[in-house]
């Protein structure tokens, strides 16, 4: 059994519609990334170790610890924190292996695009909530612990609910996290978001998968996509697939008033259901089920122009609605579990199809308009158990992906320009001068651009050439 923050589990090992159109191949890694490996021999060693890593000019993405105990990892993380050096790692209780990420910018690029629309969810959630006031809290990493493990997600969403009577809410782990596969390889990042969502009772309903062709080179074919997982759903049922709010039980309050919107699309559904379901007379409705809808915005057109799928049918179970219309649907590609790039045997699936960001072979579609990534309302709400019939309607919340596009290539650039600019200060060396890779204080670079491992008694030299010469008496 596994435990996730109290709760007894087990791991076990469509919204974006399939639009036709042209496809292209998933993104993928040319190698797996590479990895700076110790075995853990003492406290003192282990954090001498990373600080090394850390000062490195050119460090390996990830750094292990081999051998590493919880309570060897709890103490080195509060030395870490001592020094300033909080790092993103995660911890595997089998292998007692620690595993460290190397921060970079363009990692961090999801991060910051999840991050900006906190505030933009909380207020989409607002209407359909039903038992407490929500509000969506970004954060950028902290513990998620099973018993095999203890993992820091890239990016989670947490969830806080106030109540009229002045209680509040505050939910642990998140209801949804974010992986980024720039350090780490692109079916272990879908592999980790399993982990985190398959265990019921996880409270983890969403994972967002940022996929990264791999390092930035100054040749131009650096790819990403997005992604959106979630559970296989068992048939909409509540207590499986839709888990209560149990935090909610405890406190005395009321459901808020439906507005007329949701009211009309409650009945809507009802009438749907039982027009359409073939057990409608044989078993009493879930009035309380998270209900999926479209939003309604004005320009999405009349019901006829909408696609066909009801929006409680099984297969139209998350609506691209009108979100779809001016986005270029060249930008979906295929599903990695579905076609099998992954393997096999998942106990998730992507929701619809990835979007393609950014694709350097392809720069017709550098100016393509994107879909945006949806989200739903379950996502972050449960059906409250001192409520369980109240229509709880799991709108979309789409999260518009051109900020995220636009920062990625600012940070191509950037690198780039910096890869540049170490090889034309390289190409003016003479031979045997080294050149300093951005100040007098730095060690020398090599034509590739990266920092030159200098011999003792030339590194003592090249130091005291640059000390400041005692002034004249």
């Amino acid at each position: 059994m596994t435990t996730i923050l109290g709760a007894d589990t087990s791991f076990s090992s469509d919204s974006h519609k399939d639009c036709g159109g042209t496809s292209h191949t998933s993104v993928s890694r040319s190698n797996t990334p590479a990895f700076k490996q110790v075995a853990h021999t003492n406290l003192k060693s282990d954090l001498k170790e990373i600080i090394n890593w850390l000062s490195e000019p050119e460090p390996e993405s990830r750094f292990h610890i081999t051998g590493l105990k919880l309570e060897d990892l709890e103490a080195l993380e509060k030395e870490l924190d001592s020094a300033d050096r909080r790092i993103r790692h995660d911890w595997d209780r089998n292998s007692c292996v620690a595993t460290f990420k190397m921060p970079c910018a363009i990692h961090e690029t999801g991060g910051a695009w999840l991050s900006r629309y906190a505030d933009y969810i909380t207020d989409a959630l607002q209407k359909p909530a039903r038992c407490g006031q929500p509000r969506v809290v970004y954060g950028a990493s902290s513990n998620v612990t099973t018993e095999e493990a203890r993992k820091q997600p890239d990016g989670q969403y947490n969830i806080r609910f106030r109540f009229k009577n002045g209680d509040e809410i505050n939910v642990r782990p998140p209801r949804v996290i974010l992986e980024t596969s720039y350090t780490q390889d692109n079916k272990e990042a879908v592999r980790k978001i399993e982990k985190y969502l398959c265990a019921p009772g996880s409270q983890i309903h969403a994972g967002i998968h940022v996929a990264m062709s791999g390092k930035i080179t100054l040749i131009e074919n650096f790819s990403a996509s997005i992604a959106v997982y979630v559970r296989k759903r068992k048939g909409h049922v509540i207590g499986q697939d839709y888990l209560f709010e149990d935090a909610a039980s405890d406190i005395d309050h009321e459901p808020a008033e439906l507005s007329l919107e949701l009211a009309k699309l409650m009945e809507d559904m009802e009438n749907w259901s039982e027009a359409e379901s073939p057990v409608a007379d044989a078993v009493e409705p879930q009035s309380g089920s998270p209900q999926p809808a479209p939003i309604g915005t004005p320009d999405e057109g009349t019901e006829s122009e909408r696609p066909s799928d009801s929006p409680g049918s099984p297969s139209g179970f998350f609506h691209m609605a009108g979100s779809l219309k001016t986005a270029d649907t060249t930008l979906f590609l295929p599903s990695p579990l579905r076609a099998g790039m992954y393997g096999k045997d998942y106990d998730i699936e992507c929701r619809g199809q990835p979007i393609l960001l950014i694709d350097e072979n392809r720069p017709d579609l550098t100016q393509a308009e994107l879909p945006p990534l949806v989200l739903t309302v379950y996502d972050f709400l449960r059906p409250c158990p001192k409520h369980p019939t109240e229509f709880l309607a799991n709108l979309e919340v789409p999260l518009d992906l051109n900020w995220l596009r636009e920062e990625i290539k600012s940070h191509l650039k950037m690198k780039r320009d910096d890869l540049r600019k170490a090889m034309a200060e390289a190409a003016q060396q003479t031979p045997g001068e080294d050149v300093l890779a951005h100040d007098s204080k730095r060690a020398a670079i090599d034509v590739n651009g990266r920092p030159k491992k200098m011999p003792g008694a030339r590194a003592a030299d090249f130091l005291k050439r640059k000390m400041p010469k005692p002034a004249r008496q």
